[in-house]
C-alpha cells in the first residue's frame, strides 16, 4: 500500500479505557441514540448515550452496594439484550472484570468456567440460567452475588436479586454520593483486564483469554476510521455479545457513537429486522452469508424456467463485469508480481469487458441485484465478516450484487489483525494489516519467515494482542513469546501488496499417510455451494484417502424425493436410497470437474450422509466452526465403515 493511503493510528487524545469512552459519549454525544430496543408491540425505541451512561452508573452503584470492587470477576450468562450491555459496562466502570458466556452453555462447562475464573458474582439472563447456577452453587464458594436480568423473573430464591432491584439500590447509593461510581471509573487504567473470554474451543478445555482495556480500545480507536463508520451509522447486532468478536464490534461502534439494535442469528428474525431497521453496517460470520445466499438460490429454483435463466445470465454478467472492474482498480490478489506485458493485456481486456457489459449490468442491477440488496435492508454500506474466511463463491456472488463485505481476520487472543478497506476490497483476502500491527508468516517446519505467495503460520504482534491465558502460564508461553509475538496457529499466504489470504487452522490440516497435507476448509466451502449439502466435514488425518461426513439440506432433499417418487418412511431409509446416494456422489464429483487444481490425493473417495445436523455448542463453536475432534469421536463408527468400504 502507498504510504500516503495508510490509515493513521488513533489521535493521542482518544479515550484509553472503555469507561472513559462511555463518559465522553455521555458528555459530548449524550442526545444521540446509542441503542434501539423493541417494546412489547415490536417497535423500536431509542435509548441515548446519556441514558446508557446513567443506567450503567446506577447498576454499577448497585454492585458497589454488594461489595463488587476493582479486580473482581463477574460472570454474565445470557444472549442479546440491552440489560446484558448495561451489566457489562457497569462491571467495567468499577474496574472489575467481565466473564461472558452464552445461555446455551452446558452445566459441566458452566461449572468449569465459574470455578476456573474465580467469579465472585454471577448475572444470568433468566430463571432457566439461574436454575443451572443454583444447581452447582454449593461447589462455588467464591460466588456471593446472583442477579437475574429478566423482568419476568418471579423471585422466590433466597439471596437472588432482580436487575431492577440492583438499579434501585444504585440510585439510593448515588443519591447519597453522586461521585460513588465516578471515583472508580477514573481509576481504571489501559493495562487493567476488562474481560476474561473462554474460547469456545475446537479442542480440549476452554482457555481463559485475558483482554485489557488497552487491547479493546486499540480497536475502538482505529477500526472506525478504517471502515468509515461514524455517528450517522446504524448497526444491527446479530451475533451473541458474549463472543469476543461481537463484544469488540459493539465497543467499536460505541467508539464511533453509532446506533445499535439487537437481532438474533435466526434467518426469519434477521431478515425482518434488516428490512425494518435498515442498517448501514453489521458484522457476522460466513455462515450467515451462506444462509442469505441459499435463501436467494432456493427462491430462484422455485421460479419459472424463464426467470431462472434470466437470473443466471445476469449473475454471469454481474460477476464478469465486477471482476473486470476489480482488475481496473488494481484489486486482484497477486501472489507473485505479474510481468508488465501480461498486466497490460489483462487491463485492456478488463477495459473492453467493462464497456461491453456496462448496460446489461445496469439492467441486471435494476431488475435483480437491487432486490437482493433490499433483503438486507437496502441501506447497507458495508458488512464486516469474521470468524472464518469468506468462501470464494460467496465473495463473487455478493460482489456482483453490490453488497460490500469487508472480510476481516482476528481471533479471541488478538481481535482485528487484518481488514479489507472500503477503498481496497481485494477479493479472496482479509485485507492488509491493521495499523500499529505486525504480521509475519513462518514455515512451520523450519521456523523461517516465508515470502509472499508461500504458505506459513501467522505470527502477530501489536496493541490488540492478549495479556495471556488466565491461570495457564504454560499455554501462554507456548503461543506468546517474550517479545510479544503470538502464534495464531492459522495458516495463510500474503499477496505481493501485503494482503492476507487465510487458508486453514494448523490443527485442522489433514495429514495423509503418504505425507501430503490437505486444507479441508476451502473444499468444504465449495461442497456447501451445492444446494443439497447443508454441512460437511472432510476426514482423513493419518489415513490414505479423504472421506466426508455430509449433512443434507433435508427440505430440498424431500422435494427431490417427491419428484423422484422415492417412498420416504424415515430419514435413514431416505439417505440409503440409491438415487439419493447417486445425487451426493455427483455433488462430490462436481467439485473436481473443470480442472480446478485439485490433486489426486485430494479426491474424496467415500462419504456418509448424516440424518441430523451438527449442533452449535456440541459439534460447532458459536461462530459455526467445526469442532473436528469432537465430531470425529462422535461419528467414529460411521468413519470406520467408510474406510472399510474403500479397502474392500
Amino acid at each position: 500500500m502507498d504510504e500516503s493511503t495508510k490509515p493513521m493510528a488513533a489521535e493521542p487524545s482518544a479515550p484509553e479505557t472503555i469507561p472513559a469512552m462511555m463518559e465522553r459519549n455521555a458528555r459530548e454525544r449524550g442526545k444521540l441514540p446509542a441503542i434501539k430496543v423493541k417494546d412489547e408491540n415490536g417497535h423500536y425505541r431509542d435509548i441515548t448515550y446519556g441514558q446508557v451512561f446513567d443506567l450503567t452508573s446506577q447498576f454499577a452503584a448497585g454492585l458497589l452496594a454488594h461489595d463488587v470492587k476493582a479486580g473482581d470477576h463477574v460472570a454474565i450468562i445470557g444472549e442479546n439484550r440491552f440489560e446484558w450491555l448495561v451489566c457489562d459496562l457497569a462491571v467495567l466502570f468499577l474496574g472489575a472484570v467481565t466473564v461472558p458466556r452464552g445461555a446455551e452453555i452446558t452445566l459441566e462447562e458452566l461449572e468449569y468456567i465459574l470455578a476456573h475464573s474465580d467469579s465472585r458474582a454471577v448475572i444470568v439472563e433468566d430463571q432457566r440460567q439461574l436454575e443451572k447456577v443454583l444447581e452447582i452453587k454449593d461447589r462455588l464458594p467464591l460466588v456471593k452475588l446472583l442477579v437475574v436480568m429478566d423482568e419476568k423473573y418471579p423471585g422466590g430464591h433466597r439471596g437472588v436479586h432482580r436487575y431492577d432491584d440492583i438499579l434501585d439500590q444504585g440510585r439510593r447509593v448515588l443519591s447519597r454520593d453522586r461521585t460513588a461510581v465516578e471515583k472508580h471509573l477514573r481509576q481504571v487504567k489501559p493495562g487493567d483486564v476488562a474481560a476474561l473470554f473462554y474460547t469456545s474451543g475446537t479442542t480440549g478445555q476452554p482457555k481463559g483469554v485475558l483482554l485489557t482495556h488497552g487491547n479493546i480500545m486499540y480497536n475502538v480507536n482505529n477500526v472506525p476510521a478504517l471502515v468509515g463508520a461514524d455517528y450517522r451509522d446504524r448497526f444491527l447486532s446479530i451475533l451473541p455479545p458474549w463472543h469476543a468478536y461481537e463484544y469488540e464490534v459493539e465497543k467499536i461502534l460505541f467508539g464511533a457513537a453509532a446506533c445499535l439494535a439487537y437481532s438474533q442469528p435466526v434467518a426469519a428474525v434477521i431478515l425482518e429486522d434488516l428490512r425494518e431497521f435498515k442498517p448501514t453496517f453489521f458484522a457476522c460470520v460466513p455462515r450467515i452469508w451462506e444462509a442469505v445466499y441459499r435463501g436467494v438460490m432456493r427462491k430462484v429454483e422455485q421460479d419459472s424456467q424463464v426467470n431462472r435463466g434470466l437470473f443466471r445470465w445476469f449473475m454471469r454478467i454481474g460477476q464478469a463485469y465486477k471482476k473486470a472492474r476489480d482488475v481496473l482498480k488494481d484489486q486482484e490478489p497477486w501472489f507473485r508480481r505479474p510481468d508488465p506485458v501480461s498486466l497490460a493485456l489483462r487491463r485492456a481486456w478488463a477495459y473492453t469487458v467493462s464497456i461491453l457489459l456496462r448496460l446489461p449490468f445496469f439492467l441486471g442491477d435494476r431488475m435483480i441485484f437491487s432486490k437482493i440488496r433490499a433483503r438486507v435492508g437496502g441501506k447497507l454500506r458495508h458488512a464486516v465478516s469474521g470468524g472464518g474466511m469468506l468462501p470464494r463463491y460467496l465473495d463473487d456472488f455478493f460482489n456482483a450484487v453490490g453488497i460490500s463485505i469487508l472480510d476481516a481476520y482476528g481471533l479471541t487472543e488478538a481481535m482485528v489483525l487484518t481488514l479489507r478497506r472500503p477503498h481496497q476490497e481485494t477479493r479472496y483476502t482479509v485485507g492488509p494489516v491493521a495499523p500499529l500491527t505486525e504480521i509475519k508468516l513462518v514455515d512451520p517446519d523450519t521456523g523461517k519467515e516465508v515470502p509472499p505467495g508461500k504458505e506459513g503460520l501467522i505470527y502477530c504482534r501489536g496493541p490488540q494482542v492478549m495479556a495471556g491465558y488466565y491461570k495457564n502460564e504454560e499455554e501462554t508461553r507456548r503461543v506468546l513469546s517474550k517479545d510479544g509475538w503470538l502464534n495464531t496457529q492459522d495458516i495463510a499466504r500474503a499477496t505481493v501488496r501485503g494482503e492476507y489470504q487465510i487458508l486453514d487452522r494448523e490443527d485442522d490440516i489433514i495429514k495423509l499417510t503418504n505425507g501430503e497435507k490437505v486444507a479441508p476448509s476451502p473444499m468444504e466451502d465449495e461442497l456447501r455451494r451445492n444446494p443439497y449439502i447443508s454441512q460437511v466435514m472432510i476426514v482423513g488425518n493419518a489415513r490414505r484417502y479423504l472421506t466426508a461426513l455430509i449433512v443434507p439440506d433435508f427440505g430440498l432433499l424431500e422435494e427431490f424425493a417427491a419428484k423422484s417418487q422415492i417412498a420416504v418412511r424415515d430419514r435413514h431409509h431416505l439417505l440409503e436410497d440409491d438415487r439419493v446416494q447417486t445425487l451426493f456422489r455427483q455433488a462430490i464429483n462436481d467439485l473436481y470437474e473443470g480442472n480446478k487444481g485439485y490433486r489426486e490425493y485430494e479426491r474424496i473417495r467415500a462419504f456418509h450422509l448424516l440424518d441430523k445436523e451438527f449442533v452449535v455448542g456440541e459439534d460447532m463453536t458459536h461462530t459455526l466452526k467445526l469442532k473436528r475432534r469432537k465430531v470425529h469421536r462422535k461419528y467414529q463408527d460411521e468413519i470406520e465403515r467408510m474406510y472399510t468400504a474403500i479397502s474392500r
